[in-house]
This record gives structure tokens, C-alpha cells and sequence, in this order.
């Protein structure tokens, strides 16, 4: 299986994790099986650099977008937080002339500290 950066190497590692990983039953275990394909294949900031080996124009996957086209769905999480966020495109006023809507993309990794969770 190829390990490197390249295009052709993700795209085997994309085709093994479809041909191969099983198959989900309903919404939310194929939501979460189409977050750890993309996972297989997402560069980590750093890992692809120009050949002055600068970080100043590394390649890495800044976000990654899964849709769910039955429910209407929207998922998608980013580079600084790995939390898959969801919108529910059936609530959203599609109509022309409705108010643009935007989502905040940026944002810090968030972390949940469950110390307290623990017996």
C-alpha cells in the first residue's frame, strides 16, 4: 500500500478504503466511515513542503466536506478542529434572494476535558 504524499498514492489509499473497509448500515456509521476514509488520505501540515523544505508554503488538507445527499446534510470539519460539524440543509432558505449565511471555518482545536467523567 502506498504510504507517500502523492496524488496517485492517496487515491489508492482512498480506493482500498472503499473497496475494503465495511460497508455502514445507516446515517450516522457512514458518516463516521466517510470521515476516517478522508482521514486515510488528508495531508498534516508540514508533511508536503517545496523543495526550499520553507513551511511557509506547505501543502496539507485544510478541510475535509461530507454530504449527505438523502437527509441533506452538510458535513465538514477543518484543519484546526477535527470535530465533524453538521448543517441541516433542509432548515437553510435556499430561495433567491435569501440572506447569504456564512459559517466560521477557523477556530482553535477544540478539546473536552472529561477528567471529570471518569469512575
Amino acid at each position: 500500500m502506498p504510504g507517500d504524499w502523492t496524488s496517485p498514492s492517496r487515491l489508492v489509499r482512498a480506493w482500498a478504503m472503499v473497496r475494503y473497509a465495511k460497508p455502514a448500515e445507516n446515517v450516522a456509521p457512514g458518516v463516521n466511515l466517510a470521515a476516517y476514509r478522508l482521514n486515510a488520505v488528508d495531508i498534516p501540515w508540514g508533511a508536503v513542503r517545496p523543495e526550499d523544505n520553507t513551511l511557509k508554503d506547505s501543502d496539507y488538507t485544510q478541510w475535509i466536506a461530507i454530504k449527505d445527499l438523502k437527509n441533506l446534510f452538510f458535513y465538514f470539519r477543518t484543519y484546526e478542529n477535527l470535530r465533524l460539524r453538521a448543517i441541516d440543509l433542509k432548515k437553510l432558505d435556499m430561495q433567491p434572494g435569501a440572506p447569504k449565511q456564512a459559517v466560521p471555518m477557523q477556530g482553535g482545536s477544540e478539546v473536552v476535558d472529561v477528567t471529570g467523567n471518569l469512575k
